[in-house]
């Protein structure tokens, strides 16, 4: 595969395993950004999550705001 502005690397049985890519020619793409925030999400899917309204009131209670 040849694309200019991205490299591959193969393991030992000729597969692909990594991608170079330079980001001088892609960085500012919404593709490669849609893509890494998927790689983000995917990392983090076994994490615990937390309610939007606990952060708030943990966020509240921190910077010493009540009642709000």
């Amino acid at each position: 595969m040849h694309i200019q502005g991205i490299k591959t690397e193969n393991n030992s049985h000729g597969e692909v395993k990594y991608l170079r890519i330079d980001l001088d020619m892609y960085g500012d793409d919404e593709f490669l950004e849609d893509f890494l925030d998927n790689l983000a999400v995917k990392n983090r899917k076994d994490e615990k999550s937390i309610p939007f309204e606990d952060v708030i009131k943990a966020e509240n209670k921190r910077r010493g705001l009540v009642n709000v």
